[in-house]
């Protein structure tokens, strides 16, 4: 297939663009690892167009032909990212114990999580919420809402399927290497019009509600993960959002209804070993109305 197949020229092109910045690894090891697995994986890509099965409604081939023909040239689109950014990356698929190759990548976020080619970021975990984002582009999948990953696929172009519409047929799914200059995933704790319970810490009570409005006023930023030995996840993420919280006093039976506030804290987000989508289970506030808060989800 020769949208795949030009994907994988990303680095030697780079070199081109930037000589000073890269080097070839000294040794034919590297390559020769490569060789081995793509002697599994070659009869999969010669084959491609010719598959019985034709694509799915859109998304798939949107993503392997469209972007093919609109997409800046490799060398054009790195010379025109690192030019505005300053900056670029390398990422290996050896440091996430995958297939050895290796990209020079630039136009993603500081925050975003990074999938193109063979290489998907080891924090791109299924049963957690994610926008996608088309690298080098403004343009995001699936209408720009965040949808869980049900999974991530093994080989070379690894497929990634999202949370469908419908039970009976789901078209939310694409290949790591379908698009040249890869995808930023952006992680999203929350989602709009979720209820949380409003704990004060200093008293022990339940105080109010809050609803959820814009779910990331600002993107959210992952602080840590850490993955235990039975297969539970657990997340620490920055959040900042909008949202409407009423005040409730069991007392007097008085409450207080508080619109559009900007909120910031830190959400506790986790998936169960056996469990296909992760949940929050707090989020302590900060800035928030009153001081010594925090959030549990309605139950």
């Amino acid at each position: 297939m020769e949208s795949h197949t030009e994907a994988m020229c990303i680095s030697a092109n780079v070199v081109d663009v930037f000589p000073e910045q890269c080097s070839l690894e000294e040794g034919g090891g590297q390559w020769h690892k490569l060789e081995e697995f793509w002697g599994d994986e070659k009869q999969r890509l010669q084959d491609f167009d010719m598959q019985a099965r034709p694509l799915s409604n859109s998304l798939e081939k949107h993503l392997l032909y469209d972007d093919y023909i609109m997409e800046p040239s490799p060398t054009e689109a790195l010379k025109e990212s690192y030019s505005k950014n300053e900056t670029f990356q390398i990422v290996k698929g050896e440091d996430i114990k995958d297939i050895p190759t290796s990209y020079v990548i630039g136009g993603f976020e500081t925050h975003e999580l990074i999938a193109v080619g063979t290489y998907v970021d080891k924090n791109i975990l299924p049963g957690f919420q994610y926008k996608v984002r088309k690298n080098l582009s403004e343009e995001y999948l699936f209408n720009g809402q965040a949808r869980f990953l049900e999974a991530i696929g093994l080989g070379y172009g690894k497929r990634l399927t999202f949370q469908g519409d419908s039970l009976n047929e789901n078209d939310n799914y694409f290949w790591s290497d379908s698009r040249l200059h890869g995808y930023g995933f952006t992680f999203q704790a929350i989602a709009p019009n979720t209820v949380f319970r409003i704990l004060d810490t200093s008293c022990g009570q339940d105080i109010g509600r809050i609803i959820v409005n814009n779910p990331a006023i600002s993107p959210d930023i992952e602080i840590g993960t850490v993955i235990e030995n039975g297969g539970r996840i657990e997340k620490r993420v920055e959040v900042h959002f909008s949202c409407d919280v009423v005040f409730s006093n069991n007392c007097t039976q008085q409450t207080v209804l508080v619109e559009d506030v900007s909120v910031k804290g830190e959400a506790t987000v986790i998936r169960d070993g056996a469990s296909t989508k992760a949940r929050v289970a707090k989020i302590v506030l900060q800035d928030f109305i009153q001081d010594n808060c925090y959030m549990l989800p309605e139950e």
